[in-house]
Protein backbone atom coordinates (compact mmCIF):
# COMPACT_ATOMS: atom_id res chain seq x y z
CA UNK A 1 0.00 0.00 0.00
CA UNK A 2 1.34 3.54 -0.53
CA UNK A 3 2.31 5.77 2.59
CA UNK A 4 -0.34 9.07 2.34
CA UNK A 5 0.13 11.81 4.93
CA UNK A 6 2.04 11.72 8.35
CA UNK A 7 2.45 8.17 10.01
CA UNK A 8 -0.65 6.23 11.34
CA UNK A 9 -0.25 3.93 14.06
CA UNK A 10 0.02 3.57 18.14
CA UNK A 11 -1.98 5.83 20.43
CA UNK A 12 -3.32 8.60 18.19
CA UNK A 13 -7.00 8.88 19.44
CA UNK A 14 -8.07 12.22 21.21
CA UNK A 15 -11.58 11.82 22.27
CA UNK A 16 -13.99 15.07 21.91
CA UNK A 17 -15.11 13.87 25.12
CA UNK A 18 -13.38 11.04 27.19
CA UNK A 19 -16.52 11.01 29.90
CA UNK A 20 -19.84 11.78 29.53
CA UNK A 21 -21.66 13.67 33.01
CA UNK A 22 -24.07 11.35 34.69
CA UNK A 23 -26.29 13.73 34.94
CA UNK A 24 -27.15 13.37 31.29
CA UNK A 25 -28.33 10.04 32.49
CA UNK A 26 -30.67 8.07 35.09
CA UNK A 27 -28.31 6.16 38.16
CA UNK A 28 -28.97 3.36 36.43
CA UNK A 29 -27.17 3.82 33.32
CA UNK A 30 -25.06 6.70 34.65
CA UNK A 31 -21.87 3.99 34.95
CA UNK A 32 -22.16 2.61 31.28
CA UNK A 33 -23.04 6.00 29.60
CA UNK A 34 -19.43 7.54 32.09
CA UNK A 35 -17.48 4.96 29.32
CA UNK A 36 -18.44 6.56 25.95
CA UNK A 37 -15.81 7.95 24.06
CA UNK A 38 -16.68 10.33 21.25
CA UNK A 39 -14.30 11.28 18.41
CA UNK A 40 -14.95 13.45 15.25
CA UNK A 41 -16.56 11.70 12.06
CA UNK A 42 -14.01 11.43 9.16
CA UNK A 43 -14.83 12.96 6.52
CA UNK A 44 -16.65 10.47 4.71
CA UNK A 45 -18.89 9.75 7.64
CA UNK A 46 -20.40 13.44 7.21
CA UNK A 47 -21.16 13.24 4.06
CA UNK A 48 -22.98 10.09 4.27
CA UNK A 49 -24.73 11.31 7.77
CA UNK A 50 -25.81 14.60 5.33
CA UNK A 51 -27.06 12.51 2.34
CA UNK A 52 -29.10 10.37 5.04
CA UNK A 53 -30.79 13.60 6.68
CA UNK A 54 -31.67 14.83 2.67
CA UNK A 55 -34.35 12.07 2.55
CA UNK A 56 -34.41 10.72 6.28
CA UNK A 57 -37.87 8.57 4.68
CA UNK A 58 -35.77 6.53 2.66
CA UNK A 59 -32.91 3.88 3.70
CA UNK A 60 -30.70 4.57 0.57
CA UNK A 61 -27.38 3.91 2.41
CA UNK A 62 -28.47 0.73 4.01
CA UNK A 63 -26.32 -2.02 2.01
CA UNK A 64 -26.98 -6.13 2.85
CA UNK A 65 -25.91 -9.12 1.79
CA UNK A 66 -27.12 -12.73 2.44
CA UNK A 67 -24.77 -16.30 2.67
CA UNK A 68 -26.29 -19.92 2.45
CA UNK A 69 -25.62 -21.96 5.00
CA UNK A 70 -26.17 -25.86 3.96
CA UNK A 71 -25.57 -28.16 6.73
CA UNK A 72 -26.29 -28.47 11.00
CA UNK A 73 -26.12 -24.79 12.00
CA UNK A 74 -25.52 -24.19 16.15
CA UNK A 75 -27.27 -20.72 16.45
CA UNK A 76 -25.97 -20.29 19.80
CA UNK A 77 -22.34 -20.47 18.37
CA UNK A 78 -23.05 -18.13 15.60
CA UNK A 79 -24.75 -15.98 18.35
CA UNK A 80 -21.26 -15.77 20.16
CA UNK A 81 -19.68 -14.67 16.93
CA UNK A 82 -21.64 -12.27 16.33
CA UNK A 83 -21.15 -11.07 20.03
CA UNK A 84 -17.04 -11.28 19.00
CA UNK A 85 -17.22 -9.49 16.35
CA UNK A 86 -19.27 -6.39 17.86
CA UNK A 87 -16.68 -6.46 20.35
CA UNK A 88 -14.11 -6.46 18.36
CA UNK A 89 -14.86 -3.30 16.19
CA UNK A 90 -15.87 -0.35 17.21
CA UNK A 91 -17.71 1.27 14.55
CA UNK A 92 -20.42 -1.89 15.03
CA UNK A 93 -20.94 -0.11 18.34
CA UNK A 94 -21.19 3.59 17.26
CA UNK A 95 -23.50 6.18 16.95
CA UNK A 96 -23.41 9.72 16.07
CA UNK A 97 -24.63 13.14 17.25
CA UNK A 98 -24.19 16.47 16.65
CA UNK A 99 -22.29 18.32 19.54
CA UNK A 100 -20.95 22.40 19.28
CA UNK A 101 -22.32 22.29 15.79
CA UNK A 102 -19.94 19.16 14.63
CA UNK A 103 -20.83 15.72 14.04
CA UNK A 104 -18.67 13.25 15.71
CA UNK A 105 -18.87 9.03 16.41
CA UNK A 106 -19.67 7.77 19.90
CA UNK A 107 -18.44 4.49 20.55
CA UNK A 108 -20.65 2.85 23.27
CA UNK A 109 -18.24 0.61 25.35
CA UNK A 110 -20.96 -2.59 25.32
CA UNK A 111 -23.66 -3.28 23.00
CA UNK A 112 -25.78 -6.38 22.52
CA UNK A 113 -26.70 -7.50 18.54
CA UNK A 114 -29.67 -9.64 18.41
CA UNK A 115 -29.75 -12.30 15.47
CA UNK A 116 -33.22 -12.13 14.80
CA UNK A 117 -34.54 -15.86 13.79
CA UNK A 118 -36.81 -16.66 11.63
CA UNK A 119 -38.43 -20.30 11.33
CA UNK A 120 -40.04 -20.74 7.57
CA UNK A 121 -39.91 -24.41 7.71
CA UNK A 122 -43.55 -24.99 8.45
CA UNK A 123 -43.92 -23.25 5.15
CA UNK A 124 -42.79 -25.99 3.21
CA UNK A 125 -42.28 -25.13 -0.71
CA UNK A 126 -43.00 -21.83 -0.38
CA UNK A 127 -39.77 -21.40 2.47
CA UNK A 128 -37.30 -20.11 -0.38
CA UNK A 129 -39.63 -17.29 -1.81
CA UNK A 130 -40.60 -16.07 1.66
CA UNK A 131 -36.99 -16.34 2.64
CA UNK A 132 -36.24 -13.94 -0.37
CA UNK A 133 -38.73 -12.09 0.22
CA UNK A 134 -37.23 -11.81 4.37
CA UNK A 135 -33.93 -10.95 3.29
CA UNK A 136 -34.77 -8.48 0.78
CA UNK A 137 -36.29 -6.59 3.17
CA UNK A 138 -33.65 -6.01 5.80
CA UNK A 139 -32.54 -2.73 4.39
CA UNK A 140 -35.90 -1.41 3.86
CA UNK A 141 -36.38 -0.78 7.71
CA UNK A 142 -35.71 2.41 9.14
CA UNK A 143 -32.79 3.43 10.47
CA UNK A 144 -31.86 6.09 13.01
CA UNK A 145 -28.35 6.96 13.04
CA UNK A 146 -28.37 8.03 16.45
CA UNK A 147 -29.61 4.78 17.92
CA UNK A 148 -27.04 1.99 17.24
CA UNK A 149 -26.81 -0.63 16.05
CA UNK A 150 -26.54 0.21 13.01
CA UNK A 151 -26.05 -3.47 11.95
CA UNK A 152 -28.67 -6.08 11.33
CA UNK A 153 -28.38 -10.12 11.47
CA UNK A 154 -31.28 -12.23 10.48
CA UNK A 155 -31.25 -15.43 10.31
CA UNK A 156 -33.62 -17.12 8.49
CA UNK A 157 -34.16 -21.42 8.46
CA UNK A 158 -35.47 -23.06 5.58
CA UNK A 159 -35.25 -26.60 6.72
CA UNK A 160 -33.46 -27.70 9.14
CA UNK A 161 -30.04 -28.24 7.65
CA UNK A 162 -30.43 -25.17 5.33
CA UNK A 163 -30.20 -21.53 6.57
CA UNK A 164 -29.84 -18.03 5.23
CA UNK A 165 -27.82 -15.79 7.02
CA UNK A 166 -28.53 -12.00 6.27
CA UNK A 167 -26.40 -8.94 7.27
CA UNK A 168 -27.92 -5.33 6.22
CA UNK A 169 -25.10 -2.46 8.05
CA UNK A 170 -25.35 1.46 7.23
CA UNK A 171 -22.70 2.80 4.47
CA UNK A 172 -21.43 5.18 7.27
CA UNK A 173 -19.92 2.34 9.30
CA UNK A 174 -18.84 -0.14 6.55
CA UNK A 175 -18.32 -0.06 2.82
CA UNK A 176 -17.68 -3.14 0.38
CA UNK A 177 -14.11 -4.02 1.66
CA UNK A 178 -15.86 -4.51 5.17
CA UNK A 179 -18.24 -7.11 4.12
CA UNK A 180 -15.07 -9.59 3.26
CA UNK A 181 -13.80 -8.43 6.98
CA UNK A 182 -16.81 -9.09 9.03
CA UNK A 183 -17.33 -12.43 7.01
CA UNK A 184 -13.88 -13.86 7.67
CA UNK A 185 -13.68 -12.65 11.32
CA UNK A 186 -17.49 -13.89 11.59
CA UNK A 187 -16.72 -17.31 10.48
CA UNK A 188 -13.37 -17.47 12.37
CA UNK A 189 -14.92 -16.97 15.11
CA UNK A 190 -18.00 -19.31 14.57
CA UNK A 191 -15.61 -21.93 13.92
CA UNK A 192 -14.07 -21.31 17.25
CA UNK A 193 -16.75 -21.35 19.33
CA UNK A 194 -18.10 -24.64 17.51
CA UNK A 195 -14.80 -26.02 18.57
CA UNK A 196 -15.76 -24.84 22.04
CA UNK A 197 -12.44 -22.86 21.88
CA UNK A 198 -12.22 -19.01 22.10
CA UNK A 199 -11.60 -17.07 19.20
CA UNK A 200 -7.93 -16.01 18.00
CA UNK A 201 -7.68 -13.23 15.48
CA UNK A 202 -5.05 -10.76 15.42
CA UNK A 203 -5.09 -7.43 17.32
CA UNK A 204 -6.40 -4.84 15.35
CA UNK A 205 -3.48 -2.16 15.46
CA UNK A 206 -6.26 1.03 15.86
CA UNK A 207 -9.51 1.63 15.47
CA UNK A 208 -12.02 3.67 12.37
CA UNK A 209 -12.02 6.57 15.45
CA UNK A 210 -7.99 6.55 15.24
CA UNK A 211 -8.11 6.87 11.58
CA UNK A 212 -10.91 9.67 11.87
CA UNK A 213 -8.81 11.47 13.92
CA UNK A 214 -5.01 10.82 11.75
CA UNK A 215 -7.42 12.00 8.91
CA UNK A 216 -8.35 14.83 10.39
CA UNK A 217 -5.26 16.03 11.45
CA UNK A 218 -3.87 15.24 7.67
CA UNK A 219 -6.29 17.04 5.64
CA UNK A 220 -5.98 19.95 7.22
CA UNK A 221 -4.10 23.68 6.87
CA UNK A 222 -1.96 23.87 3.73
CA UNK A 223 -2.59 20.04 2.41
CA UNK A 224 -6.45 20.66 2.27
CA UNK A 225 -6.25 23.93 0.88
CA UNK A 226 -3.96 22.26 -2.23
CA UNK A 227 -6.67 19.75 -2.24
CA UNK A 228 -9.92 21.92 -2.67
CA UNK A 229 -7.51 23.70 -4.78
CA UNK A 230 -6.97 20.99 -7.21
CA UNK A 231 -10.62 19.65 -7.27
CA UNK A 232 -11.98 22.95 -7.79
CA UNK A 233 -10.18 24.15 -11.38
CA UNK A 234 -10.69 20.45 -12.14
CA UNK A 235 -14.37 20.41 -11.64
CA UNK A 236 -14.41 24.07 -13.08
CA UNK A 237 -17.53 25.17 -15.62
CA UNK A 238 -18.92 21.74 -14.98
CA UNK A 239 -22.22 20.81 -16.51
CA UNK A 240 -24.88 20.28 -13.31
CA UNK A 241 -26.52 17.66 -15.46
CA UNK A 242 -26.20 15.11 -18.42
CA UNK A 243 -28.61 15.60 -20.68
CA UNK A 244 -29.16 11.85 -22.07
CA UNK A 245 -32.70 11.42 -24.53
CA UNK A 246 -35.01 8.89 -22.30
CA UNK A 247 -37.97 7.51 -22.72
CA UNK A 248 -40.05 9.44 -19.85
CA UNK A 249 -39.50 12.31 -18.06
CA UNK A 250 -37.57 12.87 -14.97
CA UNK A 251 -40.06 12.10 -11.80
CA UNK A 252 -39.80 15.62 -9.72
CA UNK A 253 -39.24 13.09 -6.19
CA UNK A 254 -36.23 10.48 -6.91
CA UNK A 255 -37.58 7.11 -6.73
CA UNK A 256 -34.30 5.16 -6.63
CA UNK A 257 -36.22 2.24 -8.44
CA UNK A 258 -34.19 0.22 -10.57
CA UNK A 259 -32.88 -2.88 -11.81
CA UNK A 260 -29.57 -4.79 -13.11
CA UNK A 261 -29.10 -5.98 -16.62
CA UNK A 262 -26.17 -8.70 -16.42
CA UNK A 263 -24.20 -8.63 -19.49
CA UNK A 264 -21.30 -11.16 -20.79
CA UNK A 265 -18.63 -10.27 -22.62
CA UNK A 266 -16.98 -12.68 -25.31
CA UNK A 267 -13.46 -13.69 -23.95
CA UNK A 268 -12.75 -12.45 -27.50
CA UNK A 269 -13.66 -9.30 -26.77
CA UNK A 270 -11.91 -9.40 -23.58
CA UNK A 271 -8.47 -9.99 -25.46
CA UNK A 272 -8.75 -7.62 -27.54
CA UNK A 273 -9.71 -4.65 -25.08
CA UNK A 274 -6.75 -5.94 -23.56
CA UNK A 275 -4.93 -5.72 -26.08
CA UNK A 276 -6.15 -2.04 -27.02
CA UNK A 277 -5.72 -1.20 -23.14
CA UNK A 278 -2.04 -2.54 -23.16
CA UNK A 279 -1.05 -0.96 -26.54
CA UNK A 280 -1.93 2.57 -25.25
CA UNK A 281 -0.16 2.66 -21.98
CA UNK A 282 -3.56 1.96 -20.45
CA UNK A 283 -5.17 -0.27 -17.81
CA UNK A 284 -8.86 -2.65 -19.04
CA UNK A 285 -10.51 0.13 -16.49
CA UNK A 286 -9.26 3.22 -18.34
CA UNK A 287 -10.38 1.79 -21.58
CA UNK A 288 -13.88 0.60 -20.59
CA UNK A 289 -14.01 4.24 -19.03
CA UNK A 290 -13.22 5.68 -22.20
CA UNK A 291 -15.51 4.16 -24.27
CA UNK A 292 -18.20 4.98 -21.81
CA UNK A 293 -17.76 7.91 -21.81
CA UNK A 294 -17.64 8.15 -25.82
CA UNK A 295 -21.05 6.57 -25.75
CA UNK A 296 -22.33 8.77 -23.40
CA UNK A 297 -20.86 12.13 -25.18
CA UNK A 298 -22.73 10.51 -28.40
CA UNK A 299 -26.01 10.15 -26.77
CA UNK A 300 -26.15 13.13 -24.92
CA UNK A 301 -24.71 15.32 -27.43
CA UNK A 302 -22.32 16.97 -24.58
CA UNK A 303 -18.62 17.28 -25.04
CA UNK A 304 -17.69 17.35 -21.25
CA UNK A 305 -18.44 14.07 -19.39
CA UNK A 306 -18.25 13.57 -15.97
CA UNK A 307 -18.36 10.01 -14.20
CA UNK A 308 -17.81 9.33 -10.86
CA UNK A 309 -15.98 6.20 -9.68
CA UNK A 310 -15.50 4.66 -6.10
CA UNK A 311 -12.04 3.90 -4.70
CA UNK A 312 -11.44 1.69 -1.49
CA UNK A 313 -9.50 4.83 0.04
CA UNK A 314 -7.52 1.88 2.37
CA UNK A 315 -3.91 3.74 1.47
CA UNK A 316 -2.53 2.29 5.00
CA UNK A 317 -1.73 -1.21 5.77
CA UNK A 318 -2.89 -0.30 9.19
CA UNK A 319 -7.35 -0.24 8.29
CA UNK A 320 -6.81 -3.00 6.39
CA UNK A 321 -8.38 -5.18 8.44
CA UNK A 322 -10.61 -2.96 10.29
CA UNK A 323 -15.02 -2.57 9.40
CA UNK A 324 -15.60 1.10 8.44
CA UNK A 325 -16.42 3.93 5.80
CA UNK A 326 -13.48 4.39 3.83
CA UNK A 327 -14.69 4.19 0.31
CA UNK A 328 -14.60 7.83 -1.43
CA UNK A 329 -15.70 8.60 -4.80
CA UNK A 330 -13.83 10.23 -7.28
CA UNK A 331 -14.73 12.27 -10.74
CA UNK A 332 -13.36 11.69 -13.84
CA UNK A 333 -13.89 14.11 -16.65
CA UNK A 334 -13.48 13.52 -20.17
CA UNK A 335 -13.10 16.12 -22.85
CA UNK A 336 -14.98 14.86 -25.77
CA UNK A 337 -14.75 18.36 -28.04
CA UNK A 338 -13.37 18.27 -31.19
CA UNK A 339 -14.43 14.83 -32.44
CA UNK A 340 -11.19 13.10 -30.77
CA UNK A 341 -10.14 9.66 -32.35
CA UNK A 342 -10.89 7.25 -29.36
Amino acid sequence: MRAAGPALGGTIRDPVVNEISSTESSSEDAGAVAQELAFPASFGQERLWVLEHLRADVPLYMHSFAVRCRGPLDVDALRAAVATVVARHETLRTRFEIRAGSLVQVVVPHLDVDVEVVDLTHLGAGAEDEARRLAESLDDEPVDLARPPLVRFRLLRVAADDHVLVVAIHHVVSDGWSIDVLLRDLGTCYDARLAGDQPSLPDLPIQYADYAVWQREWLSGAELDKQVAYWSDALAGAPALLELPTDRPRPPVQSFDGATAPVSIPPDVVAALNEVAATAGATPFMAVTAAFAAVLHRYASQTDVLLATPVAGRRRSEVEALIGFFVNTLVLRTDCSGNPSF
